[in-house]
């Protein structure tokens, strides 16, 4: 070891030193883009139709969340009838969002066919509450229970947070 640096000089050692470590460096860059590939396919797929967020803009988020609030305000007016009015109230609201949307359809269930799942779960609870308000306008002698009317009212909530990011 010794006779070895003897004839190599402080420099050179140096020099491999860094060679080795800029080797090392384009290793570990290369492994990390591997890595940052391979963790995206387990991000769960989440993104905004660019149809969406054009349209989006035209929508005033201010109103549509002034709507909401005076919906949920009216539902505690004069429990049950009044849960039953702001479902319907809800279920317009989100339908008139679709339409303004640009969502195509003769009827609310045909436009929120269009809308996919996978990019919007709350569509699952959109459906169920879509159903109690035609419950509550197809049937005369339909009985609101509370705890079912506030889950509608929740379901409409969720959709309206996730669809279009209104802040409730």
């Amino acid at each position: 070891m010794t006779l070895l640096l003897g004839t190599i000089s402080i420099n050179t050692i140096l020099l491999i030193i860094q060679i080795i470590c800029g080797i090392l460096d384009v290793a570990m860059v290369i492994a990390l883009v591997v890595i940052i590939r391979k963790c995206k396919a387990f991000r769960p797929p989440y993104h905004f139709p660019s149809s969406v967020l054009k349209k989006q803009s035209k929508i005033s988020l201010v109103l549509l969340s002034t709507q909401w609030r005076a919906i949920r305000d009216h539902a505690q007016d004069a429990p049950p009838h009044s849960y039953a009015l702001a479902i319907i109230e809800a279920d317009k609201l989100v339908d008139n969002l679709l339409i303004e949307l640009g969502y195509q359809g003769e009827t609310m269930a045909e436009r929120m066919k269009k809308i996919k799942n996978t990019e919007y779960p709350s569509v699952e609870g959109l459906w169920r509450a879509h159903k109690i308000r035609n419950e509550i306008a197809h049937t005369s002698d339909f009985i609101l229970g509370t705890k079912e009317a506030e889950n509608t009212l929740h379901n409409y909530e969720q959709f309206l947070k996730e669809f279009i990011m209104l802040p409730l």
